[in-house]
């Protein structure tokens, strides 16, 4: 983290390795933050390795985007490899909740569809809404909150 991340004023960026494509690529996921808020971009990813999980662990984030691709394909549902299904998008939600990655009440938005999760925005909504998860559209524009 750079040191003066804390200032008010600060605008910073901490690349995390994601867990996408074959060996040797590099893909990255991102914390975002300007003064006290900020924001976990996590697209093109599977289930992290330990060490993206250890940097950020305690953050306290205000939101947080994650992706979806495998939807809710039932073939793909948990899906955890380069990509995330379904549950793995609410498991992921809730690993980041249990290290204080994210703040209790951070916003929570899956995005990244594709025609691999065989699902309408609708169909989303039913199953992500009541865990506390809003989904993506086009034009979606999220206020984030400085605590």
């Amino acid at each position: 983290m750079p040191p003066d991340a804390g200032s008010p004023t600060a605008a910073w960026r901490l690349p995390l390795a994601a867990q996408h494509g074959p060996e040797g690529e590099q893909a990255l996921n991102y914390v975002l933050r300007r003064g006290g808020a900020g924001v976990l971009i996590a697209n093109d990813t599977g289930w992290w390795c330990d060490e993206t999980w250890a940097a950020v662990a305690g953050l306290g984030l205000q939101a947080a985007v994650i992706e979806c691709t495998m939807g809710l394909n039932p073939k793909y549902l948990d899906c955890q490899s380069g990509h995330l299904g379904a549950n793995v998008s609410l498991r992921f939600r809730d690993e980041l909740l249990r290290l204080g990655a994210i703040s209790p009440n951070a916003q929570v938005v899956v995005n990244h569809f594709s025609h691999n999760g065989h699902c309408l925005q609708r169909r989303f909504e039913e199953f992500f809404l009541p865990h506390g998860i809003g989904v993506a559209y086009d034009g979606l524009e999220l206020d984030i909150p400085c605590d």
